[in-house]
């Protein structure tokens, strides 16, 4: 019987001191997050939301703050902008000390862009940072915005003072029906892998933020890319950076299989008659080459961007519309 009260005595005592730790660790979650969104308002942004909530209990301990908005007056040539969600869960694990997780999954709306107002759906949104903040991840699933739709996206990152790497992977994309043949709407899959170098700023506005970036000799070296979009998939690496007027510039190397698909859908649009058609292949057939152990040709390019044209050699690609960075984005 004494054995039996020790026990019973020792399992309170136990759960009573979990309690405790859940609920200061969830009280100190709460603080930081309430401090790091009174830190974005003295930079400039807009934030509302109401009475932040601890839940959670017993696994997580964490912090909902429901109806968020978080929103930019216009500032010089960038208009108003606004994000809200449905709720901002951020929590830690008890005995779980080195990182904190986000969740934003629910309804999302964004205003203030070029286009009308993004109204979303997520499944899930996952973000995981660790406390010293040199490494984090990101997971998306099941996002629907009109007609576009993301079944499963991730990124990952590593960070020191000069260096950052990422992963990006992203697999069954909807994309809106404004796409010109022979571009589809299904996009199956991106993998990219970058090493960003030069140190980035922070406590400022993005413009100034990617000037001072540029001006210490910062680039984008793309390790890895690889592209499946049917019908068309690449594969590639290359170098980017910002020119002086902070519009993209680089050089890439990529390959490129089932261009003759993309003649036959163009064909079929009507943007090339069949006297243009056969001249595209037969140039197409020419410039590509055959593996030795058979499959679709492949062809090889050589691409440059600088002055906001894509070229090949001295063929212009296209033309790319210029970026006008946002002045009312401060990068915390």
């Amino acid at each position: 019987m004494r054995k039996t009260v020790w026990i019973s005595a020792g399992l309170v005592l136990v759960a009573a001191l979990y309690g405790g730790l859940w609920y200061a660790t969830a009280m100190t979650v709460r603080t930081l997050t309430v401090q790091w969104l009174e830190d974005r308002r003295r930079e400039g942004l807009i934030i509302s939301h109401d009475a932040p909530a601890l839940a959670g209990f017993p696994f997580k301990a964490e912090a909902e703050i429901p109806n968020l908005v978080v929103a930019a007056p216009a500032l010089a040539e960038s208009p108003a902008w606004s994000w809200r969600m449905e709720t901002l869960r951020v929590f830690a694990r008890p005995l779980v000390f080195d990182r904190f997780f986000l969740n934003l999954a629910g309804a999302h709306k964004i205003s203030g862009l070029p286009a009308d107002d993004i109204h979303a759906d997520v499944k899930q949104a996952d973000v995981m940072v660790t406390i010293a903040g040199d490494s984090a991840e990101f997971t998306l699933a099941g996002v629907t915005a009109g007609a576009f739709a993301l079944e499963n996206a991730s990124l990952k990152g590593t960070f020191a003072p000069d260096a950052i790497h990422l992963e990006l992977a992203v697999a069954n994309a909807t994309l809106p029906d404004i796409l010109p043949p022979p571009l589809s709407r299904t996009l199956e899959s991106i993998k990219l892998t970058v090493d960003v170098t030069g140190r980035v700023a922070t406590g400022a506005r993005l413009p100034a933020v990617l000037e001072s970036w540029r001006a210490g000799g910062g680039a984008v070296e793309v390790r890895a890319l690889e592209v499946n979009w049917p019908p068309v998939s690449a594969t590639g690496s290359g170098t980017a950076a910002l020119d002086k007027n902070l519009q993209p510039e680089g050089a890439f190397t990529a390959t490129f299989r089932g261009f003759l698909d993309v003649v036959d859908m163009l064909v079929a649009a009507g943007r090339m008659d069949n006297q243009q058609a056969s001249l595209a292949r037969g140039a197409l057939v020419l410039l590509s080459r055959t593996a030795r152990e058979g499959g679709a040709p492949y062809l090889d390019l050589s691409l440059t961007v600088q002055d906001q044209k894509v070229s090949a050699g001295p063929l212009t690609l296209m033309e790319m519309p210029p970026i006008a960075w946002r002045q009312n984005i401060p990068v915390p």
